[in-house]
């Protein structure tokens, strides 16, 4: 993922207003993405990162990374802002918890990521200072404090922050669950579960034996977890990018709302790739059943990939499909 702020936020170091994060002076870094230079960085930064995609190009890369961060006392910290206003709070709010008195945190973003109301609510935390901006984003540093440190303890935390649908049913899911019948059985399992609508839905219409759920967001596997603790069938949870990691078995039924973009621009390779690791982990004769917006082109792929597939429902924009691996 390649972003204008991420350049941005390296400029002071590069520049040499601030020396490289080293190992006896450790930074931590909150929405890490990989940096260039990477040399210059590895040995001092302790990165937070849930969204396995980018997890896994950090870890690649020599990062040590992690999908939450609890160490304290660090020397100072950055944070490049997600779309979502809550994150970039709780992200402010972690990095806050992690430094030492006095350290700073480099905040960055572009402007369509909400930096500019950031920095208001982070001045209203403490003293912001250095503010700058290049390269289509905007960079301010928040100083540490130990009110600044109080403030954000007392404040509530958003399990659901920046989750897709805030841990609700969205539409496509809702319409793909409308179609659940006693024909999905077997080992089941939920490719891009989500917080884990479908997964319920599955045990409540459908005929699972067993139940597994994959995802690449690492905060919604641990929604999921929560929210279906009272499932009776053996189920099993996995922090996967199934585009990169196969799954831990195979399945006689998969079903499927994938994502479609990762940014605004939508990116139907994204749900092309997971219908071939989908077809790689059906047994034979096992089914995939997945929803997707009516627009995507996935018909082509299903049939190159399984042979043949067929349109179960339309619905509100939405189509569901079903196809069959080969016995």
């Amino acid at each position: 993922m390649d972003r204008p702020s991420i350049k941005t936020l390296i400029l002071p170091f590069q520049r040499q207003d601030r020396p490289y994060p080293d190992a006896s002076k450790p930074w931590a870094f909150f929405n890490a993405h990989p940096l260039p230079d990477a040399s210059n960085w590895k040995i001092g930064l302790v990165c937070q990162q849930s969204f396995r995609p980018l997890y896994l190009d950090l870890t690649d890369t020599g990062f040590v990374t992690s999908p939450t961060l609890e160490k304290g006392g660090l020397a100072g910290a950055l944070v490049l802002t997600d779309r979502a206003k809550a994150v970039n709070e709780r992200n402010i709010a972690h990095a806050l918890l992690s430094v030492s008195e006095g350290a700073p945190i480099l905040v960055c973003g572009e402007k369509n990521t909400g930096i500019v109301p950031l920095k208001k609510w982070a001045a209203r935390l403490g003293t912001v200072v250095d503010t700058f901006s290049k390269y289509h984003a905007q960079c301010f540093t928040l100083i540490a404090t130990d009110m600044a440190r109080r403030t954000v303890s007392a404040l509530p935390v958003d399990a659901n922050a920046g989750l897709f649908a805030k841990g609700k049913i969205d539409r496509g899911s809702a319409v793909l669950a409308a179609t659940f019948d006693e024909s999905l059985a077997g080992d089941c399992a939920d490719f891009c579960a989500g917080t884990g609508h479908l997964a319920r839905a599955l045990t409540e219409q459908s005929k699972p034996n067993s139940l597994t759920l994959l995802e690449a967001e690492f905060h919604a596997v641990e929604a999921s977890k929560a929210a279906l603790d009272d499932i009776a069938i053996p189920m099993s949870f996995h922090w996967l990018d199934l585009i990169r990691e196969a799954p831990p078995a195979r399945y006689d039924t998969i079903v499927m709302n994938p994502p479609f973009h990762t940014a605004r621009a939508a990116e139907p390779q994204l749900g092309q790739a997971l219908i071939r690791a989908a077809a790689k982990a059906l047994r034979p004769g096992g089914k995939l059943r997945m929803v997707a917006n009516r627009t995507l082109p996935y018909e082509q792929t299903l049939q190159s990939v399984f042979g043949s597939f067929h349109e179960l429902t339309v619905e509100d924009g939405f189509k569901v499909l079903q196809a069959r691996a080969n016995k």
